[in-house]
């Protein structure tokens, strides 16, 4: 209840007028331009976190997050495969805050496979926009637990995946959270009401993040990374552009951080929640172990 009223009492109405003088106007029209062209720039200058062990801090990217942040600006499918605790949902809640506020009429939805898992994203982005600068901030229409709604008609809203009420609430960016997760025949269920729509436009958008799930050719997200990362043209119409995230991408995760952990969880455990790997149920034998795979990655990194 104390961080809703913090939020309610830092939310900007529409319309306020302002006199400023010519070095406070140039200052702030400066500082708009920089931000809208550079989302880097409004990250690490204006948008605010809560760090396990410092608190409330500005956000400091390190370089695997401004390569994230640079593919969502640039590509239209995106498919992101990233380790467990990598900042991937910080870096889209960054994006998607960026895009909203700086950009008129994004209509935004964030499906995740649980209602209050995308509750808390958007909480996230809620916060973020609390603690912008008020020159900075567009006013708000709408401002509640699954929506927000900026004066600039841009909308942020969010589901869960398997939400009837997803399908009538027409988006040009859609992020699907965790889409590994979802049970098959609900992911292909909201993809394919969704993506048409989609697909449609030139300018819309479609982002899934996840860690691996097994490699089940059923799964909707494996399928698309698959195709993805398929050379072949002809298996990948829909133009998807894959991002790999991996441990070692994080600072402070080395060969002994790696080491402690699979001590700590075990070797098939860091594989799939950390080492991006597609668990098979099969228990054959691979013919290159996944720690050989590993460092000729961190080799080409």
């Amino acid at each position: 209840l104390v961080m809703e009223e913090e939020q309610l009492a830092t939310i900007k109405k529409p319309g306020i007028v302002e006199h400023l003088t010519k070095e406070q106007f140039e200052h702030r029209v400066c500082e708009i331009v920089k931000c809208k062209r550079d989302i880097s720039y409004f990250a690490e200058k204006y948008f605010k976190i809560i760090n396990l062990d410092k608190g409330l801090m500005t956000i400091k990217l390190y370089d695997k997050q401004k390569e994230l942040l640079k593919y969502f600006v640039d590509e239209k499918r995106c498919i992101v495969l990233a380790a467990r605790q990598s900042s991937k949902t910080t870096t889209y809640t960054i994006y998607l805050l960026w895009l909203t506020m700086f950009f008129p009429e994004k209509k935004v939805m964030i499906l995740a496979n649980k209602a209050d898992t995308a509750l808390e994203i958007l909480d996230r982005i809620r916060m973020a926009y609390s603690y912008v600068p008020e020159f900075l901030k567009p006013g708000v229409f709408v401002w509640n637990k699954g929506e927000v709604q900026f004066a600039n008609r841009s909308t942020i809203k969010g589901f869960a995946t398997a939400s009837d009420a997803a399908r009538g609430f027409s988006a040009n960016v859609v992020v699907m959270d965790e889409a590994s997760f979802v049970p098959n025949n609900v992911a292909s269920k909201v993809f394919e009401s969704i993506y048409p729509v989609i697909s449609s436009s030139k300018n819309s958008q479609f982002i899934m993040v996840s860690t691996p799930n097994g490699a089940d050719p059923k799964n909707l997200y494996y399928e698309i990374w698959q195709k993805a990362n398929n050379k072949n043209k002809d298996a990948n119409t829909e133009g998807w552009k894959p991002f790999r995230f991996d441990w070692w991408d994080v600072p402070g995760r080395d060969e002994q951080w790696k080491l402690n952990t699979i001590a700590s969880i075990g070797q098939t455990r860091f594989d799939q929640e950390f080492g991006n790997v597609f668990l098979s149920s099969t228990t054959t034998k691979k013919l290159i172990p996944d720690d050989i795979t590993d460092k000729f990655r961190q080799m080409l990194a």
